[in-house]
């Protein structure tokens, strides 16, 4: 009697298991925004699902742009000068927004359908450039952060409950704030400073500040789990 009890236990946890199996949508995506590759840019998400209707994602954005090329110019007395220059770009910022899930073609719920999606991103940005002439070597560098506000619409489809393809665009407001400057010259014949500018690490009083409207899209392709 006692083995009866436990199969029929048994028979009922697994029916359990099944069902809850067929029932189950996944709650979790884990995501990479595919544009931006060809100019060493990326960004990898992460989205939760809270409500039938109702998800959290954090983005995290990155870039990482290397160029450097040779250069010859005229100058009056002075004849062709070479100049050899190198630019180095980094960009790391982080953007939380909230998607709302009004309208899905396949009666799903989040994290698929047609969603409405608020977003507060801050990014920083350095970009350090550096030139070498006949004479002398001109080092230069600055960073600049970004402060956005703004909205987007898409459509993230979820195939076979595990293959996620998102588009979305929207626009948002963007202000840009000057950090810090930095300007060195040397002379490349006797490898001492000529010049090196102040350094200012803080925001300046005047024109450091700018404010417009920049458009946000993209295309990601992601996990479900």
């Amino acid at each position: 009697m006692t083995q009866f009890k436990i199969l029929i236990f048994s028979v009922f946890c697994v029916t359990i298991s099944f069902s809850a199996q067929a029932q189950y949508t996944p709650q979790n995506v884990a995501k990479a925004n595919v544009l931006g590759l060809g100019i060493g840019g990326f960004s990898l998400a992460y989205e939760r699902a809270i409500t039938n209707n109702l998800s959290g994602a954090l983005t995290g954005r990155f870039m990482f742009f290397d160029f450097n090329d040779t250069k010859t110019f005229t100058f009056s007395g002075l004849g062709d000068v070479d100049v050899d220059y190198a630019i180095d770009l980094q960009l790391i910022g982080v953007l939380p927004e909230a998607r709302f899930y009004v309208y899905s073609f396949f009666e799903k719920d989040a994290p698929e359908g047609l969603f409405l999606s608020p977003y507060l991103g801050f990014t920083r940005t350095k970009i350090n450039v550096g030139s070498l002439t006949n004479n002398f070597t001109i080092n230069g560098g600055t960073a600049i952060s970004f402060l956005e506000l703004g909205g987007t619409i898409g459509y993230q489809f979820l195939i076979a409950d595990r293959i996620t393809l998102d588009f979305f665009s929207g626009l948002g407001f963007t202000t840009f704030t000057l950090e810090s400057v930095d300007v060195q010259v040397i002379s490349t014949t006797s490898n001492e400073t000529i010049n090196d500018f102040v350094r200012f690490d803080r925001k300046l009083p005047l024109g450091a500040t700018l404010t417009g409207a920049l458009p946000r899209f993209g295309a990601s392709i992601g996990i479900a789990f």
